[in-house]
């Protein structure tokens, strides 16, 4: 006889005994089709195939793809727009904000190309250069130069940060946008 058999993850067709047959029924693991194998020499197109909808297969429908091609275009249409704005709050105004350990606090104009070194209290340094409107760390006293390696930064609210000096560097925009001043919870 010929069963189909599913335990709920998957669906398979089975030729099965007559012990294994009753041991199937016994547990809820077959359900008998309403045909036989093909004893009598019938062709194959009189056997029928399960029933699609059961064995799990999903169907993407139009309806679908139009709104993943919607939500598709709202991300890169975000992308975009943020990507502007970080453009567009970097101006001439931006400065780079030098933040030490010992809550020394140096700002200098992103603009005009510099160098700066800080040192700590126990001997360490750390090199910030600011050239073409970026600003990174060149060299650096500490074991992993995770600092050092970091991409020169240019855009507003951009960070670079050396744990083991305890130095950040950080690019701020001359003037509050509105968006700072709600994200800040500045009054307004």
């Amino acid at each position: 006889m010929l069963y189909y058999v599913s335990d709920g993850n998957a669906s398979l067709w089975a030729v099965t005994g007559a012990q294994a047959d009753n041991k199937l029924f016994e547990r809820g693991e077959a359900t008998e089709r309403p045909y036989m194998e093909n004893t009598d020499n019938k062709s194959n197109k009189d056997i029928k195939e399960p029933d699609q909808s059961r064995t799990g297969v999903l169907k993407i429908k139009k309806g679908d793809m139009v709104v993943f091609a919607v939500i598709l275009v709202i991300a890169v249409i975000s992308l975009i727009l943020t990507n502007a704005y970080k453009k567009r709050s970097t101006a001439a105004s931006a400065y780079v904000r030098i933040v030490e350990a010992n809550g020394d606090e140096t700002v200098l104009p992103l603009s005009k190309d510099a160098s700066f070194k800080a040192e700590t209290s126990d001997g360490g340094y750390n090199e910030i250069v600011i050239k073409d409107g970026t600003a990174y760390i060149e060299a650096a006293s500490c074991p992993d130069k995770i600092c050092v390696h970091h991409r020169p930064i240019r855009y507003n609210g951009e960070t670079v940060v050396c744990l083991p000096n305890k130095l950040v560097i950080e690019i701020i925009n001359g003037e509050k946008t509105e968006i700072d001043s709600v994200a800040g919870g500045g009054s307004r």
